[in-house]
């Protein structure tokens, strides 16, 4: 027993716990079967500290399997709050919780593992990509850590810096959503007009994974246009980055700043030094939260620490051969 441990200690815990243990009882009232509680690592600072959802329909299966790359992640989201026995709008959340929530579902209705996970057998290569040097590995969902958010963390705060001060919130995934939207509304042209050579670009991608060299250099790719479509990349990739962060903008010394142009023209403008954004950055590292993303596993005996990316993509469902249950059928006359 902890000899420094004391009295008040004692009380405070106790206070603590029998706050948590009636909550958890109170959320679990009512609650048809069939629906899992997800406790968030964020506890209430996102909203509800625990929602219960139910296992994926076929049709909402097929929809997500349907949709394209572009827009599964928000068809995910979307299809999440109607599985929500509460209907809270998952768009809300952190990602980190919305990982919580696909874990549980993938534990409870799919399977204990994610199956098949890749990862780089030399991590120090410069073509990590190279077929040889991409294994898989089972990775059992009991395994994965998560971590609990501070108790004393918010979601909105405010960072000082001599006279001056802003308020910043954390990224919530409905902010993810909104950046895409702008930055495809902003340059829907450019996408139309680098459309071929983006199809091109991906199909050699393909081949080159296969080790099909000598097919890939085979198709032909303007360098000149080539340029071009990797400037447009690195153009939008900034400008999702932007809107990104100009979002997590709340006020400027107390003035508010609420809607997304503000906020754009409070960054662009200059008005969050990059001081800010250094202290911003260095709060969200010191009071990490959520997947960890780091697995260690042995593989012929040496031990391994990789990073997987645990995407929402990642996280969904998929008949995976030896899933299947023991079954038998019945011809009937």
């Amino acid at each position: 027993m902890n000899n420094d441990l004391k009295q008040n200690d004692i009380i405070v815990k106790k206070s603590k716990v029998a706050k948590i243990a009636e909550e958890e009882i109170n959320s679990e009232k009512n609650i048809p079967i069939g629906f899992f509680p997800v406790k968030f690592c964020t506890k209430d600072i996102f909203g509800p500290s625990i929602l219960h959802f139910r296992n994926y329909s076929l049709a909402e299966l097929l929809e997500i399997a349907s949709t394209s790359d572009d827009n599964k992640a928000y068809t995910v989201v979307k299809t999440l709050k109607n599985m929500c026995f509460e209907n809270y709008d998952c768009t809300k959340l952190s990602v980190e919780n919305i990982k919580e929530i696909m874990l549980t579902l993938y534990l409870n209705f799919w399977g204990t593992k994610l199956i098949s996970r890749p990862y780089y057998k030399d991590d120090t290569l410069e073509n990590l990509d190279n077929k040889d040097n991409v294994a898989y590995v089972d990775i059992p969902i009991k395994d994965i850590h998560i971590i609990d958010i501070p108790d004393n963390f918010k979601s909105h705060f405010t960072i000082i810096l001599g006279k001056e001060k802003v308020k910043f919130c954390l990224p919530v995934i409905e902010h993810s959503f909104i950046a895409e939207k702008f930055v495809k509304n902003f340059y829907v042209e450019d996408e139309q007009k680098f459309r071929e050579i983006k199809t091109k670009l991906q199909f050699i991608e393909k081949l080159e994974l296969d080790n099909k060299f000598e097919e890939a250099s085979k198709v032909s790719i303007n360098s000149s246009e080539k340029e071009d479509y990797d400037n447009f990349v690195k153009n939008r990739e900034l400008l999702y980055l932007k809107v990104m962060q100009s979002e997590l903008i709340e006020s400027i010394n107390d003035k508010p700043i609420d809607t997304l142009e503000e906020k754009l023209k409070a960054f662009d403008n200059g008005l969050v030094s990059i001081d800010f954004w250094t202290a911003y950055n260095e709060t969200i590292e010191n009071n990490k939260f959520g997947v960890d993303d780091s697995y260690t596993f042995k593989v012929d005996g040496k031990q391994i620490t990789r990073r997987f990316s645990f995407r929402l993509v990642d996280l969904l469902p998929a008949v995976d051969k030896g899933r299947t249950p023991k079954y038998t059928v019945q011809f009937d006359d």
